[in-house]
């Protein structure tokens, strides 16, 4: 099922807010794109949301600095930027809060607390754990079933 079939699956009162990556786009065969973002939003618009979610990308903090600043365009009122808990993803975070206050910034690819206290520091919005890639390496309690729960 695609992100926007998901979307209105599960729009409900409760649900306000959705995320794309470039995974997702992937899957859904949708390039990764100014264009495919921009109506993805149009898509959001119409379900009412009150956030996206949108992972910029890029090798370098320049380059991911640089399409979240285009992304941003576009509604920077609706975008949260998500940015990868890499260096050059916090980098890009620190760069991008620094420039303009109003910037909402989701630090992903979370897997674990260390990381989650380097988005902390940084004064990101939001950490996005994976909880599902955590509990698959057995990062999570009770996750590793070679060891008994006490």
């Amino acid at each position: 099922m695609g992100a926007m079939a998901e979307w209105q699956l599960i729009r409900c009162k409760t649900q306000s807010s959705f995320t794309i990556n470039p995974l997702i786009l992937e899957k859904d065969n949708v390039p990764c794109t100014l264009s495919a973002i921009k109506g993805l939003m149009a898509a959001a618009w119409r379900l009412q949301a009150k956030e996206l979610h949108v992972q910029s990308w890029g090798t370098t903090a320049a380059a991911m600095e640089a399409n979240a600043l285009k992304i941003l365009e576009m509604d920077p009122d609706l975008i949260t930027i998500k940015l990868p808990c890499t260096p050059e993803g916090l980098k890009a975070a620190t760069a991008l809060m620094a420039a303009s206050e109003d910037v909402s910034v989701t630090v992903t690819g979370v897997y674990t607390l260390h990381q989650v206290l380097m988005a902390a520091a940084i004064g990101a919005d939001y950490a996005a754990p994976y909880l599902g890639r955590m509990a698959d390496q057995f990062l999570l309690p009770g996750s590793d079933p070679n060891k008994s729960a006490a």
